[in-house]
């Protein structure tokens, strides 16, 4: 076995075991309590169970899908050049960004070298300084990555990005560097027309 493919299973190995506890686990268990007759009679007699069953194939079938069309249809809308759709895009992105701003405003003051919670609490147990987090260009970093907080997809911008996402270009040219062992620049080259022949 080769150090790249251990390395793969090493970085596997937390993923297989969420997957086993959060996962193979609680659908064992659930089979194992299922594994008497009488309980399917008791749940078949029950009056609410079959509203349950109504009310989820309603959600599946109505909320779901009109979930999705109605995203599809505003990362269309908003693509847009018309100034009114972009004042409109502002608004809509609103309650999404606002919730950001606080968790911005308490990590800074968490990560402050000269009063944050983080370097008062090192020196009060320590009676030394703590790091200049903010300018410590390796913890700046980190401190940038928290700021900056989530992002939306890129196909909420563009509905094109959906072919992209579908293709997964991105990793079809890791695996020709990887596995076919192609030239980084011509996988690269390849990614590139792709994205280009999509976005048209």
């Amino acid at each position: 076995m080769s150090s790249f493919q251990t390395w793969g299973l090493i970085m596997l190995a937390p993923y297989a075991l969420v997957f086993l506890a959060f996962v193979l686990y609680p659908v064992t268990y659930g089979l194992w309590l299922a594994r008497h007759p009488e309980s399917y009679v008791k749940l078949f007699a029950d009056p609410i169970f079959f509203k349950t069953v109504v009310n989820t194939v309603i959600f599946l079938l109505v909320a779901v899908n009109l979930n999705f069309v109605m995203a599809l249809w505003l990362s269309g809308f908003f693509v847009h050049e018309r100034t009114w759709i972009r004042w409109l895009s502002v608004l809509f992105l609103l309650p999404w960004a606002v919730p950001s701003i606080p968790t911005i405003f308490s990590i800074r003051f968490m990560f402050s070298p000269e009063w944050g919670i983080i370097n008062t609490t090192i020196f009060k147990l320590t009676l030394k300084d703590g790091p200049n987090w903010l300018n410590d260009p390796h913890r700046k970093i980190v401190h940038d990555q928290f700021s900056a907080g989530t992002v939306t997809f890129e196909f909420t911008k563009n509905w094109k990005f959906t072919i992209l996402n579908n293709e997964n270009v991105w990793a079809k040219a890791m695996n020709r560097v990887v596995t076919d062992k192609w030239p980084v620049e011509k996988a690269v080259d390849e990614m590139i027309a792709r994205i280009k022949e999509v976005a048209g």
